[in-house]
């Protein structure tokens, strides 16, 4: 991290960049605290309620729901971190001071690049975690709590690597000051590694929009085979739509504000990208619409039903009828 030593030395003199205050997109600083901060409140209330229930507290997938709630408030703290951090450098009256990339990594520009690589392996890893469910649901049954906690926190250990490994790179331009004072993610990590960050998250994220595809194909021919021995038709069919809704909204959702963004700023890093952010920002947004209209279990821990029951998809393998809970949502970025 950057020392005290490096902002005190008189030999430092204070250098401007040529960005002014006029040309910078300062709703967008205001945009990230506001929705930031909202992200934080529902997410962490909703982990409370949750947490708070022993029945919850020992189902396995109601702590991978903990799982990506948790990463969703991660994701709010950066981005609130971030606008709360910018917005006294609206008011100044000249151009924004330059900074070095290494002081950069010591503003919440350091969560931004945690986030940019877990965000995408986390969700890699809960659709994993949605394709064993479906496509091995015996062996998926068998799991316990240890076995959600690893999904939850795997991605972190993973993302460790790349983390490290940007941060160690900009520490070399710990003496060159040509950064704006604002710090996004692209003013604190080199060339490089601002694509290597993105193309996990990229990567990461097609690859998820993919396994969605067997996913949705098998829990629909499970669902029409279990309508077929059930005759349950009404409530069948409900829980097809709402499979159906959930699959398509979020991996729509994650198309439009998360693959795109990112698939072009890979192509041209020195294009603007506040809209860009604010994209991924309105995607955690977004998220939490499609949470509480299709999850109906988020919904009745949010009201305070803590019931023992979980919105369960009936399964049919090798001559036996088992339940499942559906894919959930993967995590915002």
């Amino acid at each position: 991290m950057p020392s005290s030593q490096d902002s005190i030395n008189p030999e430092h003199e204070m250098k401007f960049t040529n960005i002014s205050i006029e040309s910078y997109d300062q709703t967008s600083a205001f945009l990230y605290a506001i929705e930031g901060a909202i992200l934080v409140m529902f997410n962490t209330f909703a982990v409370y309620r949750f947490l708070i229930s022993s029945y919850h507290r020992g189902q396995r997938d109601s702590l991978l729901i903990v799982g990506c709630l948790l990463f969703d408030a991660l994701f709010g703290v950066t981005y609130m971190s971030s606008g709360l951090y910018r917005i006294p450098f609206l008011y100044i009256d000249s151009d924004f001071p330059a900074v070095t990339k290494w002081r950069c990594v010591g503003t919440p520009a350091l969560l931004f690049i945690i986030v940019t690589p877990t965000a995408g392996l986390f969700a890699f890893i809960t659709t994993l975690d949605r394709f064993y469910c479906v496509m091995f649901p015996l062996k998926y049954l068998k799991r316990r709590v240890t076995y959600a906690l690893i999904v939850m926190f795997s991605a972190y250990f993973i993302a460790i690597i790349p983390v490290v490994t940007t941060i160690m790179h900009s520490y070399p331009f710990r003496f060159i000051s040509d950064q704006p004072i604002t710090c996004s993610l692209g003013n604190a990590v080199t060339a490089a590694d601002f694509i290597m960050l993105r193309v996990i998250r990229v990567v990461s994220t097609l690859s998820c929009v993919l396994i969605y595809i067997p996913i949705f194909l098998k829990m629909y021919k499970n669902i029409r085979e279990h309508h077929l021995i059930t005759n349950q038709g009404a409530r069948t069919q409900k829980k097809l739509l709402r499979m159906t809704l959930t699959i398509s909204l979020i991996t729509s959702n994650t198309i439009l504000f998360f693959t795109v963004p990112d698939i072009i700023m890979l192509y041209n890093p020195d294009y603007e990208s506040n809209i860009f952010f604010i994209m991924n920002l309105n995607k955690g947004i977004v998220n939490i619409i499609i949470f509480l209209v299709t999850q109906r279990t988020l919904r009745r821990v949010i009201l305070g039903k803590q019931g023992n029951s979980e919105i369960m998809v009936s399964v049919k393998t090798g001559g036996k009828t088992i339940t499942c809970s559906p894919p959930k949502p993967d995590t915002p970025l």
